[in-house]
């Protein structure tokens, strides 16, 4: 710590005062945590009371400041907010880059994040500004604290990596193992444990060579998470009960804070409720005594799990309603996603329904807005590069067009003799296709009929067997059809192209044949395009390659491509894939529902989510159009209903429609993960 000598020391070599300032807060507001000492605190307040509006004043308010972040926050937040009010009167740039490097640590504990990303990234620009390489260092990283306290994991990856290699050019090691377990933490947010064990890892080599005991506690608390993430939970818990007791030795209040809501947690999961009650609460009491908003919230949400596990609904359901306004006021959205899902599991055992459904209409619209945030980012970028590809094919197009314009006339006539047996060829093609459409059409009339008569005959019978032989016949029959029409017809169509694009460059020919036959090659392109429609449609080639997620995305990117409905698509556990003949009747089924909506819901917009957990594969596909009367379906005899409720009763599945006239329909179809195999 920085007594009052060392501070007119500093005063006087300005460099000096520079370095030992970066050194003292490891340059990150998560570095350092000082014990309450209170004969300094009354000392620094005695000063400040004659302190003249000079950088000494800057230095007095951040260390008195930095006495109170962990245990007193509101006066933190106070002399925090009057260091930067005077760096920023006496027109320091280093001092105001300085003190908010200090001062968004407790900005980010308030839950004011979007404050202190603007105050970060505003202490970034001075650090380039100066070139100062400990600022360097130090602002890029504390960018990254806020953007991952805002759940924004890539942002924060990307300035952790920036700071990275200007923190090994400072040699700071203690700076070094706080951005390594930072990055540890980042990585685990986006589920890549192994990347995040690896800096966790880094960060407790780097702590015990340069025998940081604060920085040991750290990273045996971040490698204990990651053996969590990887269900390695003996491990797990023999790195936090190190972490804690580092913590006893340091004061650090913070540390086992956290770290004993871990412990709790990793309890928890071992189903080792009784057990992690009691660290839980430690962990609660301790973030209710420091004003820590984020971890009260967190702890009681842990707690209320265990309450729930244990049967004693009306506990779990006292601390939620607790805690619920504090996340929403504070927007710890992470949290309270999972306070949301408590409180819909709650309500669904005290069978109060309607509170029931509208929490989980909360948790979903939460976790929605979560993953969408995501997919928007990532589509903007796609579009991005979509446009550079489009311009780039611009280019050489007009390239082209340029060397084709500089060719001479020549041999008009027997490139017109040639046009013209390709026309008659191309008009025997396109007579075949038309042939091939119309039996396809008839196939498909005639296998619908075959497949209402053998479900009637199913339901009759009850022989599964049969409907096994049938459901299978029909799909390697759908492949056949679609191998053949993909492989045979559309392999010659396709050359057909080629020869007609070939003979297109070498030939010099007249604006208007030119215009012909470009009309030409452009009828024979939708001819392959439909052909290839109707080959997918009859067996996606990305079903029997890439599985069912994949599939099924592509299916609905299809549709969308049409503009006449917006389908959001959503996949949930379905990395593993099932069996094939599951995936191709799950398939059917969603295909069928869709096909039901397009002809006849009149919609706008429709969701389809599946959802697989341990035991069971929920299918969800919902739209808002026009909506039914759900009585009608006892008399249904579509084929396309038929088919559905057959695929659905070969799994032994459950099948839930929610229909109401302009109020759109949601069907809910469940399968038990066994029955699938």
């Amino acid at each position: 710590m920085f007594g009052l000598k060392e501070f007119q020391s500093l005063q006087n070599d300005h460099d000096a005062m520079r370095f030992s300032l970066l050194i003292y807060c490891g340059l990150l507001s998560l570095a350092c945590i000082a014990q309450d000492d209170v004969h300094a605190v009354d000392s620094m307040l005695h000063l400040l009371s004659t302190a003249k509006e000079d950088s000494n004043k800057v230095l007095t308010l951040l260390h008195l400041a930095s006495e109170y972040e962990n245990n007193k926050i509101d006066s933190a937040d106070k002399y925090y907010s009057e260091a930067l009010q005077t760096s920023e009167q006496i027109n320091q740039p280093f001092y105001i880059a300085k003190t908010i490097t200090w001062y968004t640590f407790t900005l980010n504990n308030k839950g004011e994040l979007d404050k202190a990303l603007q105050l970060n990234l505003h202490a970034y620009a001075i650090a380039k500004q100066l070139n100062n390489a400990n600022l360097l260092a130090s602002t890029p990283a504390n960018v990254a604290n806020t953007y991952f306290a805002k759940g924004d994991y890539e942002n924060a990856l990307k300035y952790f990596f920036e700071a990275l290699p200007n923190i090994e050019a400072i040699n700071n090691k203690v700076f070094l193992t706080t951005v390594c377990n930072n990055i540890s933490a980042s990585y685990r947010a986006i589920n890549q444990s192994s990347k995040a064990l690896v800096y966790a890892q880094r960060a407790l080599v780097v702590s015990l060579s340069n025998e940081d005991t604060t920085g040991m506690g750290d990273s045996y608390q971040q490698v204990g998470n990651c053996y969590g993430d990887l269900k390695r939970f003996d491990s797990t818990i023999a790195m936090y009960k190190k972490a804690v007791q580092i913590s006893d030795a340091l004061h650090d209040d913070y540390l086992k804070r956290t770290t004993l809501g871990s412990i709790g947690f990793s309890l928890m999961n071992e189903k080792k409720y009784a057990e992690a009650i009691t660290y839980i609460d430690s962990s609660i009491a301790l973030s209710k005594a420091d004003d820590d908003p984020l971890h009260f919230a967190q702890g009681n949400e842990y707690l209320a799990k265990c309450y729930l596990q244990t049967g004693d609904i009306n506990k779990a359901d006292a601390i939620i309603e607790q805690i619920m306004p504090l996340c929403e006021q504070h927007r710890f959205r992470e949290v309270l996603k999972d306070v949301y899902l408590d409180a819909f599991n709650i309500a669904a055992r005290k069978q109060n329904f309607s509170r029931s459904e509208d929490y989980f209409n909360k948790w979903q619209s939460l976790n929605d807005s979560l993953i969408n945030e995501s997919i928007l980012k990532n589509t903007t970028e796609l579009e991005a590069k979509y446009q550079a590809a489009q311009k780039q094919k611009q280019i050489l197009a007009l390239q082209k067009q340029q060397e084709i314009e500089q060719l001479q006339l020549k041999q008009k006539n027997i490139f017109i003799l040639s046009l013209a047996g390709l026309l008659a060829f191309i008009l025997v093609t396109s007579i075949l296709i038309n042939r091939n459409i119309q039996r396809k059409k008839l196939l498909a009339e005639k296998e619908n009929q075959l497949h209402q008569q053998t479900i009637i005959q199913l339901q009759q019978e009850k022989q599964l067997s049969a409907a096994d032989a049938m459901l299978r016949g029909q799909e390697e029959e759908r492949s056949r059809l679609a191998k053949d029409l993909h492989d045979g017809l559309g392999g010659r169509l396709s050359g057909i192209k080629q020869n007609l694009n070939a003979m297109k460059g070498n030939q010099v020919i007249t604006e208007e044949s030119a215009f012909v036959l470009n009309k030409i090659i452009s009828q024979l392109d939708g001819s392959i395009d439909e052909l290839r429609n109707i080959s997918r449609n009859m067996m996606p080639e990305a079903l029997i390659r890439f599985g069912l997620k994949d599939a099924l995305h592509d299916y609905c990117a299809t549709l969308n491509e049409s503009n006449r409905i917006n389908i959001t698509y959503q996949a949930f556990g379905l990395d593993d894939r099932l069996p094939q003949q599951a995936e191709i009747i799950v398939f059917r089924i969603v295909q069928e529902l869709l096909n039901n909506i397009m002809k006849h819901a009149d919609a706008k917009n429709v969701i389809v989510q599946l959802v697989k957990d341990e035991t069971r594969l929920h299918i969800t596909v919902e739209d808002d159009g026009k909506g039914f009367d759900t009585n009608n379906l006892k008399n249904v005899q579509g084929v396309g209903w038929l088919s559905i409720r057959s695929r659905v009763d070969y799994f032994n599945g459950t099948i839930d429609i929610n229909s109401a006239a302009q109020k759109g329909t949601s069907v809910n179809i469940e399968f038990q993960n066994a029955q699938l195999a």
